[in-house]
């Protein structure tokens, strides 16, 4: 299952090395062959078809928001993976994601030892295991498109309106005609 794992910068702009790509480096450099390394840093911004391929290669991706965001990215690369033989998403439990995708390895992205477990349960997991939590994603993903989001929201809107108590008429607009004479 050892294909690759990309760490790259969501927002395409360059950042100070922190430990997550000293690390990086590090695991890297370890490999006995440099292009069999297990990971790959690459700390900048990618096309689309690029990004959906280094997606569909990676055998794990960890998404790892300090809140809400990047469900793109999660539900991107759960899109992207061969059904024969899917990836492992290790999300945050802070990503609005982690709240559909339930079967993903859930972290705390503050907790460096969770991460670390995260990672290793990703990587070992067998092929059964992950073509289970996969179908069920997917099925998530299948059930949830642009469609039914807006589905939801325009029924969302209405149950408000529904439920709104009308405004006194002071505040509708209701004023006494006044006479003018000139």
């Amino acid at each position: 299952m050892s294909r690759l794992v990309v760490v790259s910068n969501a927002s395409g702009r360059p950042r100070a090395p922190g430990p997550g790509r000293r690390a990086c480096h590090r695991l890297a450099r370890s490999a006995r062959k440099p292009r069999r390394a297990p990971i790959r840093y690459l700390n900048k911004g990618f096309g689309r078809l690029t990004t959906l391929g280094f997606l569909s290669i990676s055998s794990v991706a960890l998404v790892t928001p300090l809140r809400d965001g990047m469900n793109l990215v999660a539900k991107e690369f759960v899109a992207a993976q061969d059904p024969e033989d899917p990836g492992v998403l290790v999300l945050s439990h802070l990503a609005g994601a982690a709240r559909e995708l339930s079967t993903t390895v859930i972290i705390n992205p503050y907790d460096i030892d969770d991460q670390a477990n995260g990672l290793s349960r990703a990587i070992s997991m067998p092929r059964e295991e992950r073509k289970e939590r996969w179908e069920a994603m997917m099925d998530v993903l299948r059930g949830h498109d642009i469609h039914a989001w807006r589905r939801e929201y325009v029924e969302a809107l209405d149950q408000a309106a529904e439920s709104a108590a009308p405004p006194p008429a002071a505040q509708r607009g209701v004023y006494r005609r006044r006479s003018v004479t000139v």
